[in-house]
């Protein structure tokens, strides 16, 4: 069997056994609840449910790092190091493995808050490392996949928008929160796009043994999902943020 496949096919064992063993958590004790989750709130691709599953399935990792003293800023470069590793095999179109690598990295930026406020050592220098390092991570992935499609300008075009969707989304945020303003949520942050590139790599293998043709079709799919929606997102938050600092005096509005 592919190594690809093979990965493609473990990742959704444990995807479904990690399913089931939740629903039967929630049947006995109820849904698991998690300030985290609480804070960000719901996602169009990743539910309420669905992100206090995954905080739920993080516990034992997170006491795991605990007993060995791994510290939470160890566990963010370890992300690091997973998240470039999924962008390099994105690029050289393993994308089984690539979906794995994608998942460990995506568990270790949930690993690493969790595992701060289990030892009580949240800071806003532990969050400044960790959004450096989800950027990081955010342009491995979706560079990774331009680099893939690098001899096919149509499809390299959609990925690189891709990728410019991704950091205008996060620059409308980055903005808002500098100017002191509330953005509208929009679509395409961060936890959307990372489901919509590691589902479409997972599903790429499986798509092939279908058809050659249709292998590509996933990714493509998220690509555009990515480049349309993303920058419709961040064109309305950067003009929903600018309409909010023009009715403050102008003496109130910080300085670029």
């Amino acid at each position: 069997m592919d190594a690809d496949v093979a990965c493609s096919i473990a990742l959704g064992i444990v995807v479904l056994m990690l399913s089931v063993a939740y629903l039967v958590r929630v049947a006995r004790l109820g849904r698991a609840h998690h300030p985290r989750v609480e804070a960000e709130g719901h996602s169009a691709l990743l539910a309420k449910d669905v992100m206090e599953m995954l905080c739920w399935a993080a516990q034992p990792i997170v006491a795991a790092c605990a007993r060995l003293r791994i510290t939470p800023d160890g566990v963010t470069y370890a992300s690091l190091v997973l998240g470039i590793g999924a962008g390099v095999a994105l690029g050289a179109g393993h994308f089984g493995v690539a979906s794995l690598l994608a998942v460990a990295a995506a568990s270790g930026d949930a690993v690493d808050g969790l595992l701060a406020r289990r030892l009580g050592v949240s800071s806003v220098a532990g969050e400044v490392l960790d959004a450096a390092i989800d950027r990081y991570v955010d342009f491995a992935l979706l560079a990774g996949l331009a680099y893939y499609f690098r001899e096919r300008p149509p499809q390299l075009i959609i990925a690189l928008l891709a990728l410019l969707a991704a950091f205008m989304v996060s620059y409308s945020s980055a903005k808002a929160e500098a100017l002191h303003v509330e953005p509208p949520r929009g679509s395409m942050r961060r936890v959307e796009r990372a489901v919509l590139v590691v589902g479409s790599a997972w599903l790429t293998p499986l798509a092939g043994l279908l058809s050659d043709e249709w292998r590509e079709l996933p990714l493509l799919a998220a690509l555009a999902t990515i480049a349309l929606l993303g920058n419709g997102s961040a064109i309305q938050r950067l003009a929903s943020i600018r309409s909010s600092v023009r009715q403050r005096p102008a003496a109130t509005t910080p300085a670029e």
